[in-house]
């Protein structure tokens, strides 16, 4: 967690010390002698993606004695939950506190395929926690994942602010379909899977005749077997092929799927 503070030019602060709640208290987890008026901690010894956290500073005076404490600030946990079948993402997350001034709303962006880089989705009102994304129509390698960020409004220092809550990745099964038989010279004319959600640069299909000898190998999901040897040879004989195809989900894992494919002529 990043933790940012802020406090008036002109008081006179000799040192602050950030302080985290654990089980039901605050404890000290850094102090900072003589600080700028704005800070930034960085705090690594959490569990981002198991709970939610709750800090505070307090301040010392010019005496060295303990003044103030800062309002406390409660991090967003966000979580994710997806529906293979209709390829639904249900977000939800626990409400961000508390700024000075009040939350306008909360802005879910997504990455896709394990993207550095998130893109705006929807700004959800203050009082809504969760939130449908509708995976359908988005192209993907089956590895979806979400970050929230609270905005807030005006405050009394004119200086709004925002908080990231931690990432949370959802992973779509891959959907196959694969022929059984095919056509050259009909309609069906082309031996090609149809996947969905899986790891493109992965994929890998390779046909083999009775004997075991590769008649058509390819790395490109859009190339099929037109029933040629290697696409470009003689025909192949009319018969019954076994294929292999091999890719990995959106977890890394790698699946493998074999059959038969009849070939007609």
């Amino acid at each position: 967690f990043e933790i940012k503070y802020t406090f008036d030019n002109a008081a006179i602060v000799t040192k602050i010390a950030l302080q985290r709640m654990n089980r039901g208290a605050f404890e000290t987890i850094e102090e900072v002698e003589n600080p700028a008026a704005e800070h930034l901690f960085i705090d690594e010894k959490v569990y981002v993606d198991d709970q939610s956290y709750s800090y505070r500073v307090i301040y010392f005076d010019s005496c060295g004695n303990e003044s103030y404490a800062s309002n406390i600030a409660q991090t967003i946990l966000l979580k994710s939950q997806l529906d293979q079948a209709s390829f639904i993402s249900y977000v939800n997350w626990s409400p961000y506190s508390e700024f000075n001034g009040a939350i306008l709303g909360y802005n879910l962006h997504r990455s896709i395929n394990g993207a550095e880089s998130y893109t705006y989705v929807a700004t959800i009102p203050p009082g809504q926690l969760s939130y449908q994304d509708s995976l359908y129509d988005i192209d993907n390698e089956g590895h979806v994942c979400y970050r929230i960020e609270a905005l807030e409004g005006p405050n009394i220092f004119n200086n709004p602010q925002f908080s990231h809550s931690n990432e949370t990745c959802v992973v779509i099964d891959p959907i196959i379909y694969i022929p059984n038989a095919f056509y050259p010279d009909g309609v069906n004319t082309i031996f090609i899977p149809v996947i969905r959600s899986y790891v493109i640069n992965s994929y890998r299909m390779t046909v083999f005749d009775r004997w075991g000898q590769v008649v058509f190998q390819t790395g490109n999901p859009l190339e099929g077997w037109n029933g040629r040897i290697n696409n470009a040879g003689r025909e192949a004989e009319t018969a019954t092929y076994v294929y292999m195809v091999e890719f990995n989900d959106g977890n890394g894992e790698q699946v493998m799927t074999r059959g038969h494919v009849t070939l007609l002529r």
